[in-house]
């Protein structure tokens, strides 16, 4: 079994000490080997953190990781509510996307607009309107 200590994991994922010290205190990860005074983790835990970052990537909230990691160790009786969160969280998902898309186009606008004033900057023509470039 192939074992890291925190400063690889921390290397190896972007996150603090201290993140990973949190999240063995609230139980995110769990048998994590204490030896010597030193952390030792596994491909396992490498795994886990990475669900963990997906689920932080997209917003999740650390309680809802939290509840789906219980949910997850006992999966039969939680599997609708594995399902409910997943499906919640999912719509949050493509709502953020939807924002960020509307966002985006408008970031789009902005930088056509201000690639004309440049350019009429540039060129010593008159500067365009924002209604003249985007109208």
């Amino acid at each position: 079994m192939i074992t890291y200590t925190i400063k690889e994991v921390s290397e190896k994922t972007g996150l603090p000490h201290s993140t990973l010290r949190y999240y063995e205190d609230i139980g995110l990860l769990k048998d994590v080997i204490h030896e010597k005074n030193k952390r030792i983790y596994t491909d396992e835990h490498l795994r886990r953190i990475e669900g963990i970052l997906c689920f932080k990537n997209t917003n999740l909230p650390i309680k809802k990781i939290l509840e789906f990691y219980r949910y997850e160790e006992n999966l039969e009786e939680a599997i609708n509510d594995i399902v409910e969160l997943m499906e919640t969280h999912e719509i949050s998902i493509v709502n953020q996307i939807s924002t960020l898309q509307h966002h985006l186009e408008h970031i789009q606008q902005k930088v056509s607009y201000y690639n004309k004033v440049k350019e009429s900057l540039e060129n010593n023509i008159p500067i365009p309107t924002w209604d003249d470039v985007i109208g």
